[in-house]
């Protein structure tokens, strides 16, 4: 018979969160934690630069100050608050990081086949994010249980 003493209890780590992820989603958390800090500054350079190219699922402009560059920028802002909930391991992490991918799945799809095309000249426009997205949903989803 095995005889349990108190030092047993000191080979049961709690798993960190942070470990669940896979490395491409930590390099991703990253780029988008420094892209979120990049893009709170954008909007005091677009007032002293009148170029400043910005895009995101297809999603291009020049100038910060347009409809298309405030969007640009929420996207990153939100992108980046998941990222953060993601590293630093919060509770709403993957739910928000799956309303996250949805939209991003969404925007890409929209770039892809609608934003471009007229009915006279339908053009369809390959966006490669979608091979990142999808995959990011699928792991998003199985975390989310144990998360």
């Amino acid at each position: 018979m095995e005889q349990l003493d108190i030092f047993d209890s000191f080979d049961n780590e709690n798993l960190r969160r942070r470990a669940l992820l896979p490395i491409w989603m930590k390099v991703f958390t990253w780029i988008f934690l420094i892209a979120g800090i990049v893009a709170l500054f954008i909007p005091i350079f677009g007032i002293f630069s009148s170029k400043i190219d910005l895009s995101i699922y297809g999603i291009t402009t020049d100038q910060v100050w347009t409809f298309d560059g405030v969007a640009i920028l929420i996207i990153f802002l939100f992108k980046a608050l998941v990222a953060f909930g993601l590293w630093f391991e919060k509770d709403w992490a993957i739910n928000l990081g799956i309303v996250d991918a949805i939209f991003g799945i969404a925007f890409c799809l929209f770039a892809m086949f609608i934003q471009h095309s007229t009915w006279d000249n339908i053009d369809i426009n390959v966006r490669l994010e979608i091979l990142v997205l999808v995959p990011y949903l699928i792991k998003l989803w199985k975390l989310k249980s144990i998360w």
